[in-house]
């Protein structure tokens, strides 16, 4: 599928298609009961998402500057939320650009959609290719106010063993001297109008590589966040608990800590009484 003037390739290996014949008869007319999408292939790398401090609103007039890249999103718009109540994708990939511009394949093991609606629900396995992320499983229930761009609900990622080398940037590799690990969570984020609200992530056993000799475990622990919005100022708020850490095998004291972010910068609060406890773990901190 490729519509005249619009830089959008889809095609896609076979499709299944199955019918309820008891509903159909009843209702004197065919009625979708599965339909099933093998090797979908879709170039959608010519659409930007947000970068990084971009409100929905930016990037909205943004698009509108562009009718080629609207034409894009309503065409998926109409593909993926209006026409079809419900289908699965099976084995297919997706070639898109991150919000640093850079090109990613994103490769769908199993993903099964419906729609009622404005109402939106999501489910399946998938992976990004030559970044270290494996089987993914994920989940959305969320509503779309008339645009792909404009959603609202819950999105769930679970993620197992995802090795954090390839995510990692300068700043951590460089100058923070982490060279690497493997991390596994559960992870709900909730959105307003496609921007973030809250967050809650459970981290499950996971290392990470610091410097040359040490190793830091995190057998558990838990971040919540949420956004608070106040004259048109908006802060993150940020806090952890239960966090279990080790390094070396050497166990931490337990951490709890309440941040606040917002454009004038971090501001912290760390519960711990026994600070000298984390002394001798200050020679892995550059």
């Amino acid at each position: 599928y490729n519509p005249s003037g619009e830089q959008l390739n889809l095609n896609a290996e076979s499709v299944d298609i199955e019918f309820d014949l008891l509903r159909s008869a009843l209702r004197g007319q065919l009625v979708l009961a599965d339909l099933t999408i093998h090797q979908l292939n879709l170039d959608a790398s010519t659409i930007k998402l947000a970068t990084d401090g971009e409100t929905q609103s930016t990037q909205t007039a943004e698009s509108a500057t562009s009718s080629q890249t609207d034409s894009l999103i309503a065409t998926l718009d109409r593909l993926f939320l209006r026409q079809l109540d419900y289908f699965s994708i099976v084995d297919s990939s997706v070639l898109y650009q991150s919000m640093t511009g850079e090109l990613h394949t994103l490769q769908v093991e199993k993903l099964k959609w419906s729609n009622l609606d404005a109402h939106h629900r999501a489910e399946g396995r998938v992976s990004i290719l030559g970044t270290g992320v494996n089987s993914l499983h994920v989940g959305a229930d969320f509503i779309d106010h008339g645009s792909l761009l404009d959603l609202s609900g819950q999105f769930y990622l679970q993620a197992n063993q995802i090795e954090l080398g390839p995510w990692l940037g300068n700043y951590l590799k460089k100058d923070m001297g982490i060279a690497g690990g493997q991390v596994s969570f559960d992870a709900w984020i909730d959105l307003e109008h496609s921007a973030p609200s809250s967050s809650y992530i459970s981290f499950r056993p996971s290392t990470i590589l610091w410097g040359n000799q040490h190793q830091v475990t995190l057998n558990k622990g838990l971040i919540e966040s949420a956004v608070k919005s106040q004259n048109g100022h908006r802060t993150w708020l940020v806090n952890t608990h239960e966090f279990e850490l080790s390094t070396d095998k050497q166990v931490w004291p337990g951490l709890d800590l309440t941040a606040s972010w917002s454009a004038d910068g971090w501001n912290a609060i760390l519960a711990q009484s026994d600070i000298s406890a984390l002394v001798p773990f200050s020679e892995i901190i550059p």
